[in-house]
C-alpha cells in the first residue's frame, strides 16, 4: 500500500521508505545521508510525478463537488495536494 511512499537512493539504488527511522533521525540535520549506504543525498520533488498524481485527484474532487457531495469533495481537495507531494519525493546526489 505504501510502495509509492519510497525513494530510491541514486548511489546504492536501495529503496527507502519516506517515514523510515533513518530519515526521522535526520530531521534536524542540514545535510541528509541515505540511511542504507550513508552517502550524501538531497530530497527534491519531481514535478512530473506531482502532475501525474495531482491532475486526476483534482478532476475527481471537482466531479464529487459537482454531484453535491461537499464533505467528500473537501477531503478530496486536501488529498489532491498532500498525496501528490508525498508521492513526488525523490533523492538526488548531493554535493559532497
Amino acid at each position: 500500500m505504501t510502495s509509492f511512499l519510497r525513494m530510491s537512493c541514486p548511489h546504492c539504488n536501495q529503496t527507502v521508505p519516506i517515514f523510515s527511522k533513518g530519515w526521522q533521525d535526520q530531521r534536524s540535520a542540514t545535510k541528509k545521508v541515505c540511511p542504507a549506504c550513508r552517502a550524501p543525498v538531497k530530497i527534491t520533488l519531481s514535478g512530473k510525478t506531482f502532475a501525474i498524481w495531482f491532475t486526476p485527484m483534482i478532476a475527481l474532487a471537482v466531479l464529487v463537488l459537482y454531484i453535491d457531495a461537499i464533505q467528500v469533495g473537501a477531503w478530496l481537495f486536501t488529498l489532491a495536494f498532500v498525496l501528490p507531494v508525498f508521492a513526488s519525493f525523490q533523492l538526488e546526489k548531493a554535493a559532497a
